[in-house]
C-alpha cells in the first residue's frame, strides 16, 4: 500500500522526515531524508534574520546516520528485530562510511551516494568573500554521538530548527 503525507512549512528551517510506520527499524535501515524550508528573505539567509545570511555556493549539509549489520541480516531472513540487541557497527555521513565520506562530490565509485562530508572553507575577505559559509547538521541516527568539524571555527545560528536570539531580539 502507499500512504500519503501533507504538511504545511510554517518557518525556515533544516528538517528531517522518516518513515512513519516502523521508525525504529525503517529509519534505521534508510527511510529518512533532510528537507531544507527556506526563509521568506531569500535563499541566501538560513532564517528570517538579516545575521544569518550565507554565501550559497558554500552552503553544506552533514546527514549522519548508522547501520546494525544483525539487524539488517535479520530482516533480509524474515527473522524478527529484537531493538533491545540494536548495536550499529557502521556510522554514515550523506550515505557514506569513511575512506569515501572525503571523496569528492559525484565519485564515480560511489553513485548513489553523490554528496561526501567535505565543506570546501574560503577564508573571509570583505571584496571577494564578505558571507559565511552554512553547515546543516542532521542526526537521523537512534544514538546522539557528538560530531566536531575538526579545524574549523564556527558559529552556531540554530538548533533544531530554531533561530537563536539574543535578549535584544526575544
Amino acid at each position: 500500500g502507499s500512504v500519503t503525507y501533507s504538511f504545511v512549512a510554517s518557518r525556515p528551517g533544516t528538517f528531517i522526515y522518516e518513515s512513519g510506520t516502523e521508525p525504529a527499524k525503517q529509519v534505521q535501515m534508510g527511510l529518512f531524508g533532510a528537507l531544507v524550508v527556506r526563509p521568506a528573505m531569500g535563499p541566501n539567509f538560513a532564517y528570517n534574520s538579516a545575521d544569518t545570511q550565507f554565501k550559497p555556493e558554500t552552503e553544506y549539509l552533514i546527514l549522519l546516520s548508522e547501520i546494525d549489520p544483525l539487524m539488517h541480516q535479520a530482516v533480509e531472513w524474515g527473522q524478527p528485530v529484537d531493538m533491545n540487541k540494536y548495536l550499529p557497527r557502521y556510522f554514515m555521513i550523506n550515505g557514506r562510511s569513511f575512506p569515501d565520506t572525503v571523496a569528492p562530490n559525484g565519485a564515480t565509485w560511489v553513485p548513489n551516494q553523490p554528496y561526501g562530508s567535505l565543506a570546501h572553507i574560503h577564508p573571509y575577505n570583505a571584496v571577494d568573500n564578505p558571507y559565511p559559509m552554512l553547515v546543516r547538521y542532521v542526526n537521523v541516527g537512534s544514538h546522539e554521538y557528538s560530531f566536531h568539524p575538526h579545524g574549523n571555527h564556527g558559529r552556531v545560528i540554530g538548533q533544531d530548527a530554531q533561530l537563536f536570539q539574543g535578549p535584544a531580539q526575544e
